[in-house]
């Protein structure tokens, strides 16, 4: 996980980059942003309600996903002034971090803040 200085924490918060129509989709993840008055990028997972998952389950998909979004940002953290809320849309079928980690490369490529 991230160290909570870099995590969104309080649900006014998610709920402030959830309505903001800025966003970004691929085939397995959608990423909101909107833009932060700090001087560093925080970030919040969430799992889709349709895909009905467990809770053992929902949370090795949300470790996979922060590990991917930590290998991914690296370095890019202290320089974006973002707040991103990455959703997992559907579940890959093999390989789920290579997978997921191809899909956040992707995003960060089209957001390119």
């Amino acid at each position: 996980m991230f160290q909570k200085k870099y995590r969104l924490k309080k649900s006014e918060q998610i709920t402030r980059v959830v309505k903001n129509r800025a966003g970004v989709k691929s085939t397995h993840l959608l990423l909101k942003y909107v833009p932060s008055d700090l001087g560093y990028c925080r970030v919040a997972i969430g799992i889709a309600k349709q895909l009905k998952i467990k809770g053992v389950k929902r949370n090795r998909f949300r470790r996979q996903l922060a590990h991917a979004i930590k290998a991914e940002l690296g370095a890019k953290v202290d320089e974006l002034g973002y707040d991103f809320f990455f959703i997992l849309l559907a579940i890959p079928d093999a390989k789920v971090y290579q997978v997921l980690q191809r899909d956040i490369n992707s995003l960060i490529q089209k957001f390119d803040g």
